[in-house]
């Protein structure tokens, strides 16, 4: 009778453990596929908004400096600056500049409200990178001679501001994928645990026996 009841309490016990252990393990399997597939998700978003920040400034790179090479040639800098300040419209694009070939500033741009550092020395021509800007640096030239640079920075403001939208939707879908994953977890354990628990206590019967 004792070792009756003791078989019982361990299949019980071993019941309880399976079924947890089933739980657990299809909630945990759901919780890590969704939780790479957004870090994936937000990972390309990030990269993806980046590569565009930059095409979309060196467009307008290029547009500026096409219009502006004349007037850096004649230098009528205050006409180049008027220029420049035209790029106010873009809301990304934070400041720009045009440089001679020593790296002196001869005229500027840069957004009310911001503060923005200025680089200093000669200009490498392409693309680089900030804590919060992207820069994007073309050359000026008149004719076959090179005259200056002009540089074009944007700031990374409404790429973060998108990205923390993407990061709050992810989020809210992963709480709701998790509360979804749990109920069908719960499902599957019955499902899954039954036959094992019948195993189970077949073999506690026979050993029993």
């Amino acid at each position: 009778c004792r070792r009756q009841r003791t078989g019982k309490a361990m299949t019980v016990f071993w019941g309880k453990s399976i079924r947890h252990k089933v739980s657990a393990a299809i909630l945990f399997t759901s919780l890590v596929s969704l939780g790479v597939s957004f870090a994936v998700l937000l990972v390309y978003e990030w990269r993806n908004a980046r590569t565009e920040l930059v095409e979309r400034v060196s467009t307008a790179a290029e547009i500026v400096r096409e219009n502006i090479s004349a007037a850096v040639a004649f230098q009528a800098f205050d006409e180049a600056e008027a220029m420049l300040a035209g790029l106010e419209s873009d809301n990304e694009v934070v400041a720009a500049a045009i440089f001679d070939t020593q790296g002196r500033r001869l005229a500027s741009y840069v957004r009310d409200g911001y503060e923005f550092k200025m680089p200093e020395g000669r200009l490498q021509d392409g693309v680089s990178e900030r804590t919060s800007e992207v820069l994007v640096t073309l050359p000026i030239d008149a004719g076959d001679e090179r005259i200056g640079s002009i540089l074009v920075a944007a700031g990374y403001g409404q790429r973060n501001q998108r990205f923390l939208l993407y990061f709050g939707m992810a989020s809210v879908m992963f709480l709701v994928a998790t509360i979804i994953s749990a109920f069908f977890s719960r499902l599957m354990e019955e499902r899954i645990s039954k036959p094992i628990l019948s195993l189970v206590k077949t073999t506690r019967r026979v050993t029993e026996e």
